[in-house]
């Protein structure tokens, strides 16, 4: 999207029934975000420690920093498989409830 639209939609953030803002779920691959995965929700835009939602000449930017426990990401621990696959579905919604959404890169561990 383009810099004007992207401005567009955080001027607007909060002129729906309920305020826009991003969704990010953690997903463990093997285990499915409905066995287990986490969901953190950020209504409004603007920024903070560790965040922000920002409209950028490439469009919406984002940045939401996370720290979770190795129990949490721990999916795979049999002994024929010990290596976690987890990913990030983060989630645009609109003052609209419009949603865009888009799927990190799959990170492999041991944790």
């Amino acid at each position: 999207m383009s810099e004007a639209d992207a401005v567009g939609f955080l001027n607007n953030i909060y002129t729906g029934a309920t305020p826009g803002g991003m969704e990010y779920r953690i997903i463990r691959d093997d285990i499915g975000e409905e066995n287990g995965g986490r969901t953190y929700w950020i209504a409004g835009n603007g920024s903070f420690d560790g965040y922000h939602l920002m409209a950028t000449r490439e469009g919406i930017h984002h940045l939401f920093i996370i720290n979770e426990s190795n129990d949490f990401l721990n999916e795979d621990d049999s002994v024929f498989d010990d290596d976690d696959e987890i990913y990030v579905q983060a989630t645009f919604i609109d003052a609209d409830g419009g949603r865009r959404s888009q799927i990190s890169n799959v990170v492999t561990g041991r944790f």
